[in-house]
């Protein structure tokens, strides 16, 4: 390819597909269609994030079944060249108790518990409250005021 006067290197592709491509997002999802086939627990896909899900009572059910579905997320990632980052793998555990959390492994990495968690837009809470996204809410509706304000004061002056 020519670019400001200059040709980059051609390098042939061995696997995958150029990023930005039309179809990629569609083939990848092909590709990673079989990933839910053996897990115990309720798991969503949404582009290239993965979610699980398990509701128990009993913390160790919790542990049991979610180190099990990452054990085989783990071996599928090696069978089929899929590389997941254990290190952004992050659990929240949703309950109004103050009970222990169930240590889960990720490739030989512990998770790590939060509290709060943005998915798709929303921010949800470990103590099934709406505290985060109402304060974030608010937040952007003073910035959104703020800014408005800040116009309408520079229009006021200006006449």
């Amino acid at each position: 390819m020519f670019i400001n006067q200059t040709f980059s290197e051609i390098i042939f592709i061995t696997a995958g597909v150029p990023q930005g491509s039309v179809l990629g997002p569609l083939l990848f999802l092909i590709y990673v269609n079989d990933i839910f086939e053996n897990l115990l627990s309720l798991t969503r896909l949404f582009a290239d994030d993965t979610s699980l899900a398990v509701t128990s009572s009993d913390i160790s059910e919790t542990e049991t079944l979610l180190n099990h579905d990452l054990n085989i997320l783990n071996s599928w990632s090696k069978q089929w060249l899929v590389q997941f980052n254990p290190s952004k793998t992050e659990g929240m555990m949703f309950t109004l108790s103050n009970s222990n959390t169930p240590v889960i492994t990720f490739d030989n990495t512990t998770v790590n518990f939060i509290d709060n968690h943005k998915h798709l837009g929303l921010t949800l809470s470990s103590d099934p409250s709406w505290h985060s996204q109402s304060s974030e809410i608010r937040t952007l509706a003073m910035t959104i005021l703020g800014s408005m304000k800040a116009l309408e004061f520079k229009l006021n002056k200006n006449t």
